[in-house]
């Protein structure tokens, strides 16, 4: 399609003209049309569109299935779940090594190009990698968990082992989770980390909820998780085998390993600090106030995504586009794109979070009475929030537009100060200053990479773009 009809393609649908009452019909049927279209907007549209309903089915169930586990466990074996799993999310994000990003950037490429066997090399590389490195951030973490043994509370150790069991499994269906995504299959690449993998939670927790007198412990809540997560790995990988190009599994295997690693690398830098931007808080609260903080500010933080998950929504299928449309050349459309993603996820964000401000106490006692304290800190961080949504999908247009090593500097100088701030704000202020913390460095970095993308790349990322930019 030519740049110039894709361009009138998505004015029509970004910025319609005319009186809205009266064309609020025509532009309706103007979008169903466009959704049953080949081409960029029918994909953004159906993907993104099919990813937002999928998050927002995966955020009820997640919300439920921590609820759940909060009531079946209490507020402190809740926290020494909370405390490991996060240790794991971030574990995990070294031992993909990047690879999932990787997929993101080129499959695209190699796809358009018909070089079936670099992707498919790309796929066994990647893999391969991320298996190896998981087994080994495993042993090593088993191992180090047992030499600090002595401080920890009873039933972290034994939680902590099943964790690492876990490990593999979640780092291999994390990176099929990425190649569903390089290849436009948004939906496919959600679902079972974000609805199955708590309904099997739950499901499992449930069962041995029931079996065993008194409260759900740690380590069971962590047995559930493992189970859950070999589900999702299952379901991943046959869903793989079916998006997947027929080609891509009859051809040779090619691999350039150093080219990739050229890449994967600070990606995966780029990932380890954005979740560590996100769970410094939760782990410096365990490490200096204790299990019981840790839980109570695990809820406030889970709530308080549930305004955010419109962006993330629309970057499941805007990391592919934004490369795809960059390699090509076709920056009007990227800025349309950018620009629409944008002020749609920052509408929502306004939506969701008034009423988490207006009805948060009653949403954290759902959790249980003692998790009512984290209001506070819910208030923080969806001010935190507010930054993320409004500039919009600044952090990918930085990882695949060539830009990851700048993104990785900037990351690094934010986690610094975020450790920084959270070691100071944590003794004074408790839950309320890890929640300053997070919200103080989320603002600094997403103005900084916005204004670094804008200067360099030429789009502006920000609910704030006009349309003539």
């Amino acid at each position: 399609m030519a740049e110039g009809k894709q361009t009138d393609s998505l004015n029509e649908l970004v910025d319609p003209t005319g009186d809205p009452g009266e064309k609020l019909w025509s532009r309706v049927r103007r979008l169903w049309g466009r959704v049953k279209e080949e081409g960029l907007v029918a994909t953004l549209i159906r993907e993104a569109g099919g990813a937002f309903v999928v998050r927002v089915i995966g955020a009820g169930v997640a919300f439920g299935a921590q609820v759940l586990l909060a009531r079946w466990m209490g507020v402190r074996s809740y926290g020494i779940f909370t405390f490991v799993w996060t240790w794991i999310t971030v574990l995990v994000l070294f031992g993909r090594l990047g690879v999932d990003k990787a997929l993101i950037r080129y499959v695209p490429g190699y796809r358009d190009d018909q070089r079936w066997e670099k992707l498919r090399g790309l796929l066994q590389f990647g893999g391969r990698l991320v298996g190896a490195v998981c087994v080994g951030l495993s042993v090593v973490g088993a191992a180090v968990v047992w030499w600090f043994r002595g401080g920890m509370p009873e039933g972290q150790l034994v939680t902590f082992w099943v964790a690492f069991l876990m490990l593999p499994l979640l780092g291999l269906m994390q990176t099929g989770k990425g190649a569903l995504q390089a290849f436009k299959s948004a939906i496919r690449a959600y679902i079972p980390d974000l609805v199955v993998r708590h309904v099997a939670v739950v499901a499992v927790g449930g069962l041995l909820f029931l079996s065993v007198p008194g409260r759900l412990s740690a380590p069971q809540g962590m047995a559930a998780m493992l189970m859950a997560v070999l589900c999702c790995l299952v379901l991943t990988g046959w869903w793989l085998a079916q998006t997947a190009p027929a080609e891509t599994w009859r051809a040779g295997t090619v691999w350039d390993s150093k080219t990739w690693m050229s890449s994967m690398v600070p990606m995966m830098l780029i990932a380890g600090m954005h979740l560590l931007l996100k769970r410094t808080d939760l782990i410096m609260l365990g490490l200096l106030v204790g299990p019981e903080a840790a839980g109570t500010y695990g809820a406030a933080a889970r709530v308080s995504e549930l305004s955010y998950f419109g962006l993330q929504s629309a970057n499941a299928i805007m990391a592919p586009l934004i490369a795809e449309l960059y390699h090509s050349d076709r920056h009007s459309d990227l800025q349309q794109i950018v620009t629409w993603t944008a002020r749609g996820s920052f509408g929502l964000y306004l939506i969701v979070a008034a009423a988490l401000v207006g009805a948060g106490t009653y949403v954290l006692a759902l959790f249980g009475d003692a998790f009512v304290a984290g209001y506070g800190a819910l208030v923080l961080l969806l001010g935190g929030q507010f930054a993320n949504t409004a500039a919009g999908s600044v952090g990918f247009l930085m990882m695949m537009t060539g830009h990851e090593k700048e993104s990785a500097q900037i990351l690094a100088v934010a986690v610094t100060i975020n450790i920084l701030l959270n070691y100071g704000l944590i003794p004074v202020y408790g839950l309320e200053g890890a929640g300053i913390a997070t919200a103080s460095t989320a603002l600094l970095w997403n103005a900084w990479m916005g204004g670094y993308v804008w200067r360099t790349v030429g789009i502006n990322a920000t609910v704030f773009a006009t349309r003539n930019e």
